[in-house]
């Protein structure tokens, strides 16, 4: 019986991973200042620790910058075009392969998360898999503060994913 090559799983990467449906992109134009900065930006956010407070108008606050980060998350993705599902590592992306992307050295951007309307862009090093799955691996490898906000990340992603299987 074959196997529809669309539903084939993700393969699995060298570290702790989570699944989502994200917009992104490959380049091979080298990553600007401007989406550095950005970048850096957008780890901040993701990589802050979740804290709610019990002050009912911090609370109201939190929850209107909630839904407008929401909606400029969308509104931005939207504009950007079509999500995939794409595995995501403290050190390797897998997606299925598209027959336009890049080999190689390359520019990964995507929006990890609604609740961030800033995308990464990673430096990444790309193989396509005999599977049909592409393979992206930092390269270089992320800076020390900017490793440890993507995997803290990471890690509460994998761990909502694992929650949510349960």
């Amino acid at each position: 019986m074959p196997t529809d090559s669309l539903t084939m799983p993700l393969p699995t990467l060298n570290t702790l991973s989570f699944d989502a449906e994200l917009v992104c992109r490959l380049s091979i134009q080298p990553i600007s200042a401007a989406q550095q900065h950005d970048t850096r930006l957008a780890l901040r956010l993701l990589g802050a620790a979740e804290q709610t407070s019990e002050d009912p108008v911090l609370l109201r606050i939190e929850a209107k910058l909630d839904v407008c980060l929401a909606w400029l998350g969308h509104s931005t993705q939207q504009q950007h075009g079509d999500s995939r599902l794409c595995r995501l590592g403290l050190e390797q992306f897998a997606w299925r392969s598209q027959a336009d992307e890049p080999s190689g050295a390359a520019t990964l951007t995507f929006y990890p998360d609604t609740h961030c309307p800033l995308p990464l862009t990673f430096p990444v090093h790309c193989q396509t898999q005999a599977d049909g799955h592409t393979i992206a691996s930092l390269a270089p490898a992320l800076d020390e503060a900017s490793a440890d906000l993507w995997a803290h990340f990471v890690f509460r992603q994998h761990r909502r994913q694992r929650q949510q299987q349960a």
